[in-house]
Formats: structure tokens, sequence, C-alpha cells
């Protein structure tokens, strides 16, 4: 059926169901009205003598208001509802996402202030006293980019807050972070070209060695409002 198409123009398995709807407006009051309706069974035998894909284009036609809604339980039929269930973004699931080298952008509404959450998360990733805080603002560019030099050597985490405040700068903090990106790689590249220089070492001394050498990751964390 065509966008908007009327129910007393559709073909089966749909036949006879816009005069059911025209007959019996009583049983189908509370799926039009409700505010739970949409998950209401279809009266008349609609929900018996229809798929599930077809009892959602029947909803989807009469309660567009719950479109949503309704994808989600078809999505949780389908696929199962560990799927459909929504997860809200948390610190620590952006950090998996992102690189060492990577900034992480954090868009706050309202009052939220995840400064706290952030400082625990670095407690634990990076060990206590490993977060350097900026307040951006007029004359702090150079106070944020001094920052990020000192965390990028020392394998800390750089939160820059109130960016929206200084915009000017994003250029600069977008160049820095594409240079730090870049120095880690070579690092990284070297590395692996000095390896080949010699014979395998024992996995032991191998083991030790990759964590006496591995560069410090720094991510630069930008709250923007």
């Amino acid at each position: 059926a065509g966008e908007g198409e009327p129910l007393s123009r559709l073909d089966f398995p749909f036949i006879g169901l816009s005069a059911h709807l025209a007959a019996h407006p009583l049983l189908w009051e509370p799926i039009l009205l409700a505010d739970e309706g949409h998950v209401l069974p279809l009266p008349g035998g609609w929900e018996e003598n229809l798929s599930v894909c077809q009892r959602m284009c029947v909803r989807k036609a009469l309660r567009r208001d719950k479109l949503l809604e309704l994808l989600i339980q078809l999505v949780a039929f389908e696929l199962g509802a560990a799927i459909a269930a929504p997860s809200a973004p948390t610190l620590a699931s952006g950090l998996k996402l992102a690189g060492g080298h990577e900034p992480i952008t954090l868009l706050t509404a309202g009052n939220a202030e995840p400064v706290r959450e952030l400082q625990r998360l670095c407690d634990w990733v990076r060990g206590p006293g490993r977060l350097r805080v900026v307040s951006l603002g007029q004359g702090q560019g150079s106070v944020a980019e001094r920052a990020m030099r000192i965390g990028a050597e020392a394998g800390e985490w750089v939160l820059l807050q109130n960016c929206h405040l200084l915009p000017e700068w994003l250029p600069r903090l977008e160049a820095i972070a594409l240079e730090q990106a870049r120095e880690q790689e070579g690092a990284l590249a070297l590395q692996q070209a000095e390896a080949h220089e010699f014979a395998p070492l024992p996995k032991s001394a191998s083991a030790a060695a990759l964590g006496a050498t591995d560069a410090p990751k720094a991510a630069a964390l930008a709250r923007t409002a």
C-alpha cells in the first residue's frame, strides 16, 4: 500500500478490515485512543488472521504516534529482546570505541556534569591523579595545548571543558590531535622495524619488553556543552 492509501483499498489479507473498523468502532476505540493501545490485540479475529508484520502495518496505520515502539516490538520479535533493548552510552563504552590517540567529544545537557564519572574511570584505567582538566575560555588555548602535550608524553588523560567558549581554537585542537596520532603511528612503526633486526626473544622476555616500551597513550576528551 502506498503512503496514506485508504484501508478500504487494501488487498488480501486486509480485505474487510476497513468495513469491520467502521461497523465496530467501540471495539477499535481502545487501540485508537488508549496510551498503550498499540500493544492491545486487534479485535474481530484480526490478531489471529494476520502475521506479525501485517499486524504491525495495521497498527502503524492506526497509531503513527507509536511508530518507534512498534519498530522496537518487531525487532524484539525477530531478533530477541536483548537486541531491541535500548542502551544508553557510557563513558566506558565510548572509551572502548576510541583509540588511545582519538579525542572523545562529550555532549552534555542541562546540569549534567561528567567530570566525577570521568575521574573515577581514569583512576581505574590509568591510575589516580592521571586526569588533567582545562576549562576553555579566552586565552586558554595555550594552556590546553600544553596540557595535551604533557598528557601525551606522560600517558595522562586531558579533559577540555566548555569548548563552545573558544570555537576559534578548535581547528588547532584538531591539528594537535592529528599530529599526535601520526607521532604514535611512527613510534609503533619504528619499534616494529627495530624488532626485525634482532633474533626472537624468549616469550617471557618479549612480554617484559612490551611492557617497558609500550608508548603511553593519551585520550583528549572535549566537553562541548
